[in-house]
């Protein structure tokens, strides 16, 4: 890019001649420059958007355990008998796990976005994960979705930090249920390759559009948004299990289909 400025010359009334000058400035860098400023803007104030989302799904995913924990209380007191109060009991339990689970996720999403997070590895087994985390899962999850496992008994052992990859477990299990509103199988399956081992949870659920695949683990995205979302969470899940898996110099990914699964 050049900006010139051109000086004409010509003979006045009194016969002096004005010399042509010409001032050529490159003005590449300050384009660019421009450019940036530009586009430095439009990401911060997609950031502030993001985290206007964020805030409103945090202020709508903690109010509805709690509001579901009130109206169980308000039930307990009105119906005060035995097979109420154990069924009242349970989905209590199954609630104020759910809410635990999503406090959780801002205080892991926050010590990772301040780099207060650190690994404390240990010799673990992967298939004693799978089976926990599984265990914990099925007394809240709706009927229609079961659970299976194919485990290699191969290659079992893996030093890790055994808390933060139950975590990226629960996440990846979560959101296998959450896209599953049709029911269905969901599989959890280790496989030894050299130098590795692969984990993966697949469901049969409505699967990811092409165009969705990477965004899917950006921080506060989610493939529905708003207070009047379906599936529910904080758009932070899976971000979350992205980092803590690379944290531990692993890679993770996605592979859909559109109405058949992930």
């Amino acid at each position: 890019f050049w900006n010139e400025m051109h000086i004409i010359p010509f003979r006045d009334d009194i016969g002096a001649i004005t010399h042509h000058i010409t001032v050529i400035c490159d003005i590449t860098d300050q384009k660019k420059a421009g450019e940036r400023l530009v586009q430095a803007k439009d990401e911060a104030e997609a950031a502030n958007r993001a985290k206007d989302e964020y805030l409103a799904n945090i202020n709508h995913e903690l109010r509805s355990p709690l509001g579901s924990m009130a109206a169980f209380g308000e039930t307990l007191l009105i119906r005060p008998d035995a097979e109420t109060a154990l069924d009242i009991g349970r989905k209590i339990k199954g609630t104020a796990g759910h809410l635990a689970r999503l406090i959780e996720d801002i205080l892991d999403f926050n010590r990772i976005e301040s780099g207060k997070i650190s690994l404390n590895r240990e010799d673990t087994l992967i298939s004693d994960l799978v089976n926990h985390t599984i265990g914990e899962l099925q007394f809240r999850t709706p009927e229609g979705i079961s659970f299976r496992t194919v485990l290699d008994p191969a290659f079992d052992l893996l030093s890790c930090d055994p808390g933060h990859i139950r975590r990226v477990l629960t996440n990846l299990l979560d959101n296998a249920v959450k896209y599953s509103p049709g029911g269905g199988a969901i599989t959890v399956r280790t496989e030894s390759y050299p130098g590795e081992i692969r984990v993966s949870v697949q469901d049969e659920g409505i699967g990811i559009a092409p165009d969705d695949r990477e965004a899917v683990f950006d921080r506060f995205r989610q493939l529905e948004s708003g207070a009047g979302r379906e599936s529910g969470g904080l758009g932070i899940g899976l971000n979350i299990a992205q980092k803590l898996i690379h944290l531990h110099g692993g890679r993770i990914w996605v592979e859909s289909e559109e109405g058949r699964g992930s």
